[in-house]
């Protein structure tokens, strides 16, 4: 089972979501049975990506800090391995329209509550499945949670008594800290105090959150190359079975240069403050290529046995635009290729599952 915070291609493709979406496809194509669990955000298009409600599974009211909100779980068929993939839906903490934003970008307040309530629907959803998953991966920090509540509350359950809990590591910090509440609102929903020293009457930043991920979690893999080290640090003290990264979905130039995410959002931040130049330049270079076809239709109407002299003033006339569509072009850098070898990391990573 997989609980992620991002999957292509209900949100674009990165290394992160390709990697969250060809990872349980492999696994499934070693024959086990795998459903995979996500966020609703109001990001993804619904009709698009074949989104419909679970009735059966919807419906529950999940209280978080003495307030109610009703669970909607939503489900997709990723093709062409027909893998079920799972979405946790409360308006409260998911738009219901499609927004240009995730919500944990655009709502960051909420981000120890919108943890909580997708951990606890994706606990629940599971329970209704009567699913009994014999490894369960956690990718992203929004699911960093899930390793407590199952050890914590629900260790006894069938559902999660004999399975693996797999952390998976992202580069996937966040600038401001969750709430300093948090562990009041953990301790409501019945986690041991004693879990929650670390945090408690703190504003939890990923470091501290990633260790409660690791008090309770039985491995962890490396999913990105640009794990801090820091993280890297706190996984070598804590003694668990670790998998270092073994390799995954990148970006390159067009030398084949890997780029790192920094450098890829640097790249994009560039041509999006290019916009307007860019677009402009399309207009101006459409119309290059409008006087270039007039000329070619005059070369042709002079044919081979036209006037020589104006053959070579059309041809000139070409080449002085042609030179000026690749001398004027503004000069950004073109978006890096995103580069998947699949058989590379699902392989190591299968076999690091049944070693545990």
């Amino acid at each position: 089972m997989f609980i992620s915070q991002e999957i292509a291609p209900y949100l674009a493709d990165t290394p992160t979501t390709v990697f969250n979406r060809d990872l349980p496809q492999g696994i499934q194509e070693h024959g086990a049975e795998v459903r995979t669990f996500m966020p609703k955000y109001g990001k993804i298009n619904e009709r698009r990506n074949q989104l419909h409600e679970v009735i059966r599974l919807s419906g529950m009211n999940l209280i978080i800090d003495d307030s109610d909100h009703p669970l909607i779980i939503k489900v997709a068929t990723l093709q062409p391995a027909r893998m079920q993939v799972y979405f946790i839906y409360n308006d409260d903490y998911f738009v219901n329209n499609l927004a240009k934003v995730l919500e944990t970008e655009s709502s960051k307040d909420d981000n120890d509550e919108r943890s909580i309530f997708f951990v606890r629907g994706v606990i629940e959803t599971v329970r209704k499945l009567r699913w009994i998953p014999s490894v369960i991966q956690c990718g992203g920090w929004i699911t960093a949670l899930a390793p407590m509540y199952m050890r914590q509350i629900y260790s006894d359950d069938p559902s999660f008594r004999d399975a693996k809990i797999v952390y998976a590591l992202y580069a996937d910090d966040f600038d401001q800290p969750l709430d300093e509440r948090l562990a009041d609102k953990l301790l409501q929903d019945g986690i041991p105090a004693e879990c929650l020293s670390a945090i408690q009457g703190k504003a939890v930043d990923s470091l501290m959150l990633t260790q409660l991920a690791l008090d309770h979690a039985d491995a962890v893999i490396q999913c990105s190359p640009n794990v801090r080290p820091e993280v890297l640090e706190l996984v070598e003290k804590s003694g668990l079975p670790f998998l270092p990264y073994p390799g995954g979905p990148y970006y390159a130039d067009a030398e084949g240069n890997v780029v790192n995410d920094e450098q890829y959002q640097a790249i994009v931040d560039t041509r999006e403050a290019a916009k307007e130049e860019l677009e402009a330049w399309e207009a101006q270079k459409a119309k290059y290529n409008g006087q270039i076809d007039v000329l070619l239709d005059q070369l042709d109407e002079l044919g081979d046995d036209g006037d020589p002299e104006k053959r070579q003033q059309i041809d000139d006339a070409i080449a002085g635009i042609r030179h000026a569509i690749d001398t004027e072009a503004p000069q950004v850098p073109a978006l890096p290729t995103l580069v998947n070898n699949k058989a590379q990391y699902v392989e190591p990573i299968y076999e690091f599952y049944k070693s545990l």
